[in-house]
């Protein structure tokens, strides 16, 4: 029922998610050396010389599509809220999990370039970018519709009562 509230709020949190397929998380510069780490890996955009260092996120791609698959299985939950609150509450676990992931590869990159290009890691420049914050937000709004679900659990026990 996409007319409540909580459901628009885990909507835009799966649309959240996939815009991370199209945005990046980082760029990654020394001198005039390039390199972009988004969903579908670490790839350099600019430079010379070409260090052919490509390195895939697979990890990051599927804990990014299991996020979606919940939210969006969370939203098609709203005759049963409790299953709905449990949803979107393994929703935000995923997305800690998602942004403790995204770090950790952003430094590993980080460290790996300044290993092949054989200068101290101090030295490159990391930017982040817009796919960053969309996790934090994706995990904002599911705090905020497992509020309005429970505030609409206690609507239905109160007027359960009045009965």
């Amino acid at each position: 029922m996409l007319q409540r509230i909580q459901s628009l709020y885990l909507f835009t949190a799966v649309l959240c998610g996939a815009a991370l397929f199209l945005s990046a998380f980082n760029t990654f510069n020394f001198q005039q050396l390039e390199f972009n780490f988004s969903l579908f890996g670490l790839h350099q955009i600019k430079g010379e010389p070409n260090l052919n260092y490509s390195a895939p996120a697979y990890t990051l791609m599927l804990i990014c599509c299991a996020f979606i698959v919940v939210n969006s299985f969370t939203i098609f939950s709203f005759n049963n809220r409790k299953k709905q609150i449990k949803l979107a509450g393994l929703g935000i676990l995923i997305l800690a999990g998602f942004s403790v992931a995204e770090f950790f590869f952003a430094n590993h990159h980080q460290s790996k370039i300044a290993e092949i290009l054989n200068i101290e890691i101090s030295k490159i420049e990391i930017n982040y970018g817009i796919g960053t914050l969309m996790p934090i937000l994706a995990l904002a709004l599911n705090i905020l519709a497992i509020r309005a679900i429970k505030k609409d659990e206690e609507l239905v026990r109160s007027a359960d009562r009045i009965r």
